[in-house]
């Protein structure tokens, strides 16, 4: 089965636009952006940022309150040293909105990995029934969400004007799963926090201690389906995604062939 008729139908661009432009009113010039495509890190990310930001461990309260997404954000508190506010997006830097993001950080993952845990978010949420090829394709297409293709969210973002103006910091989820502490520190500095080493290694949390915040949240005891372990693309579905996106991953660093099974195997399916 499709994805679900209702939720192409939210999804129609003619549909989403006036909802997406409300949602960024009320931005200010000293906030800035955590963005990502789906399933790439950002509530990972956000937990990290707002254990600096407070002090000590938060709850997913204390994260949606204090990083909130955009649209949501009106009352959130000025996090950061002159008084902006830290804010979620998954959006592109697209018009009329486009000009509320002037300095941001983009999380990027393989995309490849992002199609898996997609498509496993997708299973666990009742939206999407079938083989994982079927969903790839929709995938590609940029056909599931509002949010397009993986790649051309990536590419959009990339040659954003953020990025022209080195107001945009870009970070590989790979590099913060390898190396946590620097990248984290990486982060804290461009958006302006402070922090020691000690401050940094004490924010670090591991991707599953956020997936059960996430679940305790939901009320769900178990996650539902979830990826296998090593999973790999077959031939057609490597064609198919290599034909899409191949130069962004070439460009992000990524190998053109498909990820290693421990790669996999470690992947975590954040938001």
């Amino acid at each position: 089965m499709d994805i679900k008729a209702a939720r192409r139908f939210k999804h129609r661009a003619y549909v989403r636009l006036p909802a997406v432009v409300l949602r960024h009113t009320a931005i200010s010039p000293r906030d800035v952006f955590v963005l990502s495509y789906p399933r790439s890190g950002n509530t990972w990310v956000r937990f990290m940022l707002a254990h600096l930001v407070l002090g000590r461990e938060p709850s997913f309260d204390d994260v949606f309150s204090h990083i909130p997404p955009v649209g949501r954000h009106r009352g959130a508190p000025g996090v950061l040293p002159d008084g902006g506010r830290l804010i979620k997006s998954h959006e592109r830097p697209a018009s009329p909105h486009g000009s509320s993001y002037r300095k941001a950080v983009y999380l990027v993952r393989d995309g490849r990995d992002v199609s898996v845990s997609y498509y496993y978010w997708y299973l666990r949420n009742g939206l999407y029934e079938g083989p994982f090829e079927g969903f790839l394709r929709l995938f590609v297409a940029g056909r599931l969400d509002g949010f397009g293709a993986w790649h051309e969210h990536v590419r959009s973002w990339l040659t954003s004007a953020p990025a022209r103006a080195n107001a945009l910091l870009v970070v590989r989820y790979e590099d913060l799963l390898a190396r946590p502490t620097e990248n984290l520190g990486r982060i804290a500095e461009f958006v302006g926090l402070d922090a020691t080493r000690e401050q940094l290694e004490d924010a670090l949390v591991s991707r599953e201690e956020v997936e059960a915040a996430l679940l305790s949240r939901e009320g769900r005891r178990t996650p539902g389906p979830r990826q296998p372990v090593g999973r790999l693309f077959t031939a057609q579905e490597r064609e198919l995604f290599q034909s899409a996106a191949g130069d962004v991953l070439a460009e992000l660093g990524y190998e053109r062939e498909e990820p290693s099974p421990v790669s996999e195997a470690r992947s975590f399916q954040p938001r």
